[in-house]
């Protein structure tokens, strides 16, 4: 194995599962990918307490790996053929103890999984075989394993690292999966700039205006905001390899420009939008939120708040807008999209010029911007204009050009004689989306009068 890196919020939790009683058994789910007829497939492995079980991964062997969600993040693995290796799984009253060797090297012992800390996550396998097989894999908290066909497939190393014959590089986020609090109201919104801006406010602590951002995985205030004597902890980066284990401050991850430096999170008690109380939260946390084109803003209200009523609704008019938790979905949709959560984000199935390309929904973006790799099949031509440049919570500037795009089918419409900018895109390349893809924005939702985000039907409309 070549390289494993896991990324690691700080600890801060909105609630622990119960914990395990002295003396009461529990036996542990160990999750297996493997390879299947031409692919592969991720199967549940249930060792009863006190019980062992060694996997063997080599030539003409159907193990592949084991699935260690040790925490929230992001982590990538190179399983090589050269380099045939043994894992033993041990269940000890509901804790997972796995040991890896390879051959000729030194065993290396994984950190202990709490059966009743897994229950919390959501992970996603992503697969990648050196034969061109890919796939995405979902593993629920209840232990539910299926395959999400609508979710890209990402690459961690981004393609860099080479595959010889049997080779597998596998992707894997782990979220964890904060209860939905039923939350229920309209909050009167009101233009700045491009946005359309929600007033919030912060029990104890302070209030202004955020950006009501679909594309931001979590909700991030400025630290003026905080209650007084409110702790904040750092996110931190866990590296495990032959060496051994190293901890270091680790940027956070989601901005156009790439990462953020020196964000923390903080639990805060309760958290209103408009006077529609959405409950606690972990929020992100900076010192100061960035100028953006001059507008006094705190924050932006992220997927984590705006995904508490089941079903949201955004409404834009001349003057206003409004947002509406919970209800019932609005008939007469003139597009309805089927989508996937990736890292946190909405990510949904678009075509250009006939090819896949995977669309990150994101309200905050001012415009839809595509990469490079987008623009090298047919569909889309350069156009005459200046380049304009995008900034994120990072501040730094990227430099995105003018192109057409003839037709970008979403779902079963088209939207036609589309402009988008092409450009380098670090936040999608940290996602591991390293081919043809794009961030969905403003311009795209402006066409439409209402948006709708259905996540118990896993689908977005479009309402003219």
């Amino acid at each position: 194995m070549a390289v494993r890196k896991t990324l690691i919020a700080a600890a801060l939790t909105l609630a622990l599962a119960p914990a395990v009683a002295i003396g009461e058994p529990m036996d542990c789910p160990v999750y297996i990918l493997e390879r299947a007829g031409d692919g592969f497939r991720v199967r549940t492995e249930v060792l009863a307490v006190g019980k062992s079980k060694a996997f063997l991964f080599g030539p003409g062997t159907a193990f592949v790996a084991t699935v260690v969600p040790t925490g929230p993040g992001g982590s990538g693995d190179v399983v090589q053929v050269a380099n045939p290796h043994a894992t033993m799984v041990r269940c000890s009253n509901g804790v997972i103890e796995i040991l890896t060797q390879v051959r000729g090297g030194e065993a290396r012992e994984w950190p202990p999984v709490e059966v009743s800390v897994l229950r919390r996550y959501r992970t996603q396998v992503n697969v990648t075989s050196a034969e061109g097989w890919k796939g995405v894999f979902v593993i629920e908290p209840d232990g539910t394993i299926s395959r999400d066909t609508l979710a890209p497939v990402l690459d961690m190393f981004g393609g860099k690292v080479p595959l010889s014959p049997g080779d597998v590089s596998i992707t894997t986020l782990v979220r964890e999966v904060e209860e939905e609090e039923g939350v229920s109201g309209e909050v009167s919104l009101k233009w700045g700039g491009p946005w359309l801006l929600a007033g919030l406010e912060i029990a104890g602590g302070g209030s202004g205006d955020v950006i009501v951002d679909l594309g931001a995985s979590r909700t991030l205030v400025s630290r003026r905001l905080l209650p007084p004597g409110t702790e904040t902890k750092a996110m931190v980066s866990v590296e495990y390899g032959a060496g051994g284990e190293r901890t270091e401050r680790a940027a956070a991850p989601g901005t156009l420009g790439g990462n953020v430096a020196g964000i923390e999170r903080a639990l805060v008690p309760g958290i209103q939008a408009g006077g529609v109380g959405l409950g606690e939260a972990v929020v992100n946390v900076v010192d100061g939120f960035p100028d953006l084109l001059g507008l006094p803003l705190v924050g932006v209200l992220g997927l984590d708040l705006l995904r508490r009523g089941g079903l949201l609704r955004i409404e834009k008019g001349d003057d206003r807008g409004r947002l509406v938790f919970g209800g019932s979905p609005a008939p007469g949709a003139a597009l309805e999209v089927r989508f996937s959560m990736v890292s946190g984000l909405i990510a949904l199935p678009g075509r250009i010029g006939g090819r896949s390309v995977p669309l990150i929904l994101d309200t905050g973006a001012r415009f839809t911007m595509v990469t490079e790799a987008t623009i090298e099949g047919e569909g889309v031509e350069a156009v005459a204009g200046d380049p304009e440049l995008a900034r994120g919570m990072d501040g730094k500037p990227i430099e995105m050009r003018p192109a057409r795009v003839s037709s970008l089918g979403l779902g079963d419409g088209e939207l036609e004689d589309l402009r988008v900018y092409v450009g380098p895109l670090p936040v999608l390349e940290g996602m591991g989306l390293t081919g043809p893809a794009g961030l969905l924005g403003q311009d795209v939702w402006q066409r439409f009068r209402a948006l709708e985000v259905d996540w118990d039907r896993g689908v977005v409309r479009f309402y003219r």
